[in-house]
């Protein structure tokens, strides 16, 4: 019988393999596809392991107006968090903003400490410090850091847009565990999925944004990205239900750039700089900590 700490641990863990794994899928599709349209159809393909679970799991949520509300609140976090996101992609360097956008780990930890009052013990802030340091250098290669023009307009560019798609992600976790204790919460997390394709449908046609895609070999990776991150969700979601520890399984599947170096750096050839190794190295570090 596994305890709720090591319930969280793996949760976590699960999850980081989930979205590094679908990451860097997403790799191999953007490159052929814009961002967007990339986002929009995941989403959509995502739907498709939460209808497998209704299959056997359907359960009818009690939809008042409040709770109507709160799942259009956690649609618009993470919908625009991600689009802010790829926004200060492209006008930063990937070197800058993949470690700032890493800290939405850290808005997580904050919120569910201040906010939700999650116990947190002295040695699990040690842990958890490691592994979101690590997790900050595994996303930083520092030689394509140093590659960049080292005047601040161009250190800042997409930094504001970056920082605001952490705290919206950052947000985003801890609020989850409000409907995890409600019967059909599966609904309503599939509720939230149909209001984010509203709201893409919306900037597609405000934007006159292309939604077609021309190359069907792309279907397969766009299944795949949308089948693993929802997986990757599932995995956290059963974790929040299940325990009280929303800092840890946030810090833990913020890691998710350490499996999407790996499979880079075995598959692609990629080189993986020595600032990503350190990070690597506390990463698994931290992880034996917390789970002292």
């Amino acid at each position: 019988m596994l305890t709720e700490l090591q319930i969280a641990i793996f949760s976590g863990l699960f999850a980081m393999l989930g979205w590094g794994l679908a990451d860097f899928f997403t790799k191999k599709t953007v490159d052929k596809i814009d961002d967007f349209r990339t986002y929009f159809w995941t989403n959509i393909t995502g739907v498709i392991p939460m209808l497998f679970y209704l299959i056997f799991n359907f359960q009818i949520p009690d939809l008042t107006f409040q709770t109507t509300l709160y799942i259009l609140i956690i649609s618009v976090l993470p919908t625009f968090g991600i689009l802010l996101y790829f926004r200060g992609l492209s006008k930063g360097k990937a070197s800058v903003i993949s470690p700032v956008y890493s800290t939405y780990a850290a808005f997580a930890v904050i919120i569910s400490f201040l906010i939700f009052n999650e116990t947190i013990v002295g040695i699990t802030w040690l842990g958890l410090g490691i592994v979101f340091l690590g997790t900050l250098l595994a996303s930083f290669d520092y030689n394509e850091f140093r590659k960049i023009d080292f005047e601040m307009r161009d250190l800042t560019k997409g930094i504001k847009e970056t920082l605001l798609a952490a705290l919206l992600i950052g947000i985003y976790f801890p609020i989850w565990d409000i409907f995890l204790t409600r019967e059909g919460w599966m609904i309503l997390l599939l509720l939230s999925y149909i209001f984010s394709f509203v709201i893409l449908m919306g900037i597609s046609f405000f934007k006159k944004k292309k939604l077609k895609i021309k190359n069907n070999k792309l279907w397969k990776w766009l299944f795949l990205i949308g089948f693993l991150n929802t997986i990757a969700f599932f995995f956290v979601i059963g974790g929040f239900k299940r325990t009280t520890y929303t800092s840890i399984i946030s810090v833990i599947s913020a890691t998710s750039p350490v499996i999407t170096i790996t499979l880079a750096r075995i598959f692609l050839k990629e080189k993986i700089s020595l600032t990503q190794k350190l990070g690597i190295v506390l990463v698994l570090i931290g992880l034996v900590i917390i789970s002292l």
